[in-house]
């Protein structure tokens, strides 16, 4: 049976971080329940002139947690991912991580590309390094990091290529690489799967999820694809096109290890998979405008 329940904000009862104790107070709702809080948006908005990008936005992440965000384009999901970043300042609320205002990018925080972002004229070891390289880590530590990583997603002994002469899904896995090297406390993921075939895109699904048991590290994933949203995540913040940043969150209920490829065929995916489908349908459908 699924154990899903949704609210505005995602959880039932006011949003997070109105006051110290509210923020700290476990959720009404016991049907779920979040570890200790990584991530937490207060009443976040964002506007762009007179342009409303996300409008009072508040929840929370745990701590290890996989959460996709899900929506159309222009619902918000990649400007809430910009704040968390530390890219873009909230025009008025407050974002957190570990406790502490979100106020530029930290080491604490490493983001991963649609389109991998890869430094063609550095050697994969080189583009893995680059930030251990830019706080003066000695010449050993980046080799070792190098390798470390390499061999977590699966690429050992490629480090001296350069990534044109990589595949697609090759340099997919090097950007997660390189953001790895960092060990950050969290990892944002802007649809990084989006530029590869399906065959590979499952793939690399299951790999970041086996990586996650080994790091775990807390992912925020943004995709368009519901099948990716439901087979990743932990929770899904299905975002609303009609009010940027309106969230309905549904709590995914699979089997352990998360990554096994049957789990795509379980009949709790196959459920939430097409209740998400149809809503995301008729939200589309009601905004329909006929001649």
């Amino acid at each position: 049976m699924l154990n899903r329940f949704k609210t505005r904000h995602g959880w039932t009862g006011e949003p997070w971080g109105v006051s110290e104790a509210a923020a700290n107070a476990p959720p009404q709702d016991q049907t779920a329940s979040v570890p200790e809080k990584m991530i937490q948006l207060d009443s976040v908005s964002v506007a762009y002139d007179d342009k409303v990008a996300v409008s009072d936005v508040s929840f929370r992440i745990g701590k290890n947690e996989i959460v996709s965000f899900l929506g159309a384009s222009g619902c918000g999901k990649s400007t809430i991912l910009n704040v968390i970043a530390g890219f873009i300042q909230p025009t008025s609320g407050y974002a957190f991580v570990s406790g502490k205002q979100i106020t530029s990018p930290g080491p604490d925080r490493a983001v991963v590309f649609q389109s991998n972002a890869l430094f063609n004229w550095l050697t994969v070891a080189g583009n893995i390094t680059y930030s251990l390289k830019c706080r003066g880590a000695p010449a050993s530590e980046r080799a070792s990091t190098a390798r470390d990583m390499l061999q977590l997603v699966g690429l050992a002994g490629i480090g001296e290529k350069y990534p044109y002469q990589l595949s697609g899904g090759m340099r997919q896995r090097v950007g997660l690489a390189r953001a790895l090297a960092a060990k950050p406390d969290v990892i944002l993921m802007d649809e990084p799967f989006a530029a590869v075939d399906v065959q590979t895109r499952e793939t690399l699904q299951e790999e970041v999820l086996k990586i996650q048991d080994k790091t775990n590290s807390t992912i925020i994933c943004i995709t368009h694809s519901i099948d990716e949203a439901v087979f990743m995540g932990s929770r899904i913040f299905l975002f609303s096109s009609k009010e940027p940043g309106r969230h309905e969150e549904y709590v995914v209920d699979l089997p352990s290890p998360r990554w096994k490829p049957e789990n795509r065929i379980h009949p709790n995916f196959l459920s939430l998979r097409n209740e998400l489908y149809l809503k995301m349908r008729g939200d589309s459908a009601h905004e329909t405008v006929l001649p």
